[in-house]
């Protein structure tokens, strides 16, 4: 690590042939963080539509957060989009851990691992209070309801 001094000691974990058999440390990406990163983009899409409508036709954004999908989408965002800079902070901690000169091998491991087991706590926590396979139901129940009274109405 160039002024970094000494790089952080590997582990079985950074070998890619055996990684997948060990459990060497904690992981550094969750279930709970992929889904959260996939949730973010569905609610950044939904967010971004809305600034643009604030530009071109704000008179439709209430007609078009009042879906019931895009609703929920939209009010999921703030909480998606804060949980995102705190894995930003986390990984930037990291970053400073890996340039530290003055840390040992051995010590930058050990701090990174505990920053690495905060950010899937963190990623945890958000992921059972968002509970997204609970959105993902709703939304498609919604969607059923959606399209049973579009055929019906017809």
């Amino acid at each position: 690590i160039a002024n970094g001094g000494q790089a952080p000691t590997k582990g079985i974990k950074d070998n890619i042939l055996l990684s997948p058999f060990v459990n060497d440390g904690p992981l550094r990406r969750t279930h709970s963080e992929n889904h959260l990163y996939d949730m973010l983009q569905e609610t950044q899409r939904v967010a971004n539509t809305v600034r643009i409508m604030e530009r071109r036709s704000p008179d439709r954004i209430e007609e078009y957060v009042s879906e019931p999908r895009k609703e929920l989408l939209f009010g999921l965002n703030q909480d998606l989009l804060g949980w995102s800079r705190d894995m930003r902070e986390i990984k930037t901690a990291i970053d400073i851990i890996q340039a530290d000169p003055e840390m040992t091998g051995d010590d930058k491991r050990s701090a990174i691992d505990e920053l690495e087991r905060a950010k899937n706590e963190v990623a945890r926590a958000v992921y059972q209070n968002i509970n997204p396979e609970f959105v993902q139901e709703l939304l498609e129940q919604t969607e059923n309801r959606l399209i049973r009274s579009k055929v019906v109405g017809e």
